[in-house]
C-alpha cells in the first residue's frame, strides 16, 4: 500500500453514493472520488476494488456484504466504509463524516481504514471490524530424523 499523510482519507464512492456530495467531503480535506467520474458505471465489484486497491482509496458504499464477501479473501486491502441506504445527500454526508472522524481520531486514518469495514449506522454509531483473508500459516520445518548407524 501507498503511505499517505496521516490525517489524510482517501474515498471511492459507489454508484450508489450521491456524487454531489463530493464538493462537501472536498471542503472536509477528503480526497473523494465518485465512480462516475472515472467512467465505471455498473462495474463489478471486484472491478471497483481493484481499482480502489490501485489508488489506495477505502470504498464509500450501502453494499456492505458485497464488498465484505469479496474482501474476506484478500489478504490486504484499503477498507470499506458502509453507510445505510436510503438516505439523502446530507444524510450520506453526516455519515461519512462520522467513519472519517473516527479514522482520524485513530491517527493514521487510511492505515486504520486498511483491511477493515467501517459500518455507521442511522444513529451515527460507528462500528470497525477487520476482514481479511486468514493468514495461513506454514507447518514448522522438521529435520528429518536421520537413524544412526550401529558402530
Amino acid at each position: 500500500m501507498l503511505s499517505v499523510a496521516t490525517n489524510e482519507v482517501k474515498l471511492l464512492l459507489d454508484e450508489n453514493i450521491s456524487p454531489n456530495i463530493v464538493p462537501r467531503l472536498w471542503e472536509e480535506g477528503i480526497d473523494a472520488v465518485p465512480l462516475r467520474d472515472r467512467a465505471m458505471l455498473r462495474a463489478k465489484d471486484h472491478e471497483v476494488f481493484a481499482f480502489a486497491a490501485k489508488e489506495n482509496r477505502a470504498v464509500t458504499t450501502i453494499n456492505e456484504s458485497d464488498f465484505e464477501k469479496l474482501i474476506a479473501r484478500m489478504k490486504t486491502h484499503p477498507g470499506v466504509i458502509s453507510i445505510p441506504s436510503g438516505g439523502s445527500r446530507d444524510e450520506q454526508f453526516d455519515y461519512i463524516m462520522a467513519a472519517v472522524n473516527q479514522l482520524r481520531a485513530m491517527g493514521n486514518a487510511m492505515a486504520a481504514a486498511q483491511d477493515h469495514v467501517v459500518a455507521v449506522d442511522e444513529h451515527l454509531k460507528v462500528a470497525r471490524r477487520m476482514v481479511r483473508a486468514p493468514e495461513v500459516k506454514s507447518p514448522p520445518l522438521i529435520s528429518p530424523v536421520v537413524p544412526k548407524r550401529p558402530a
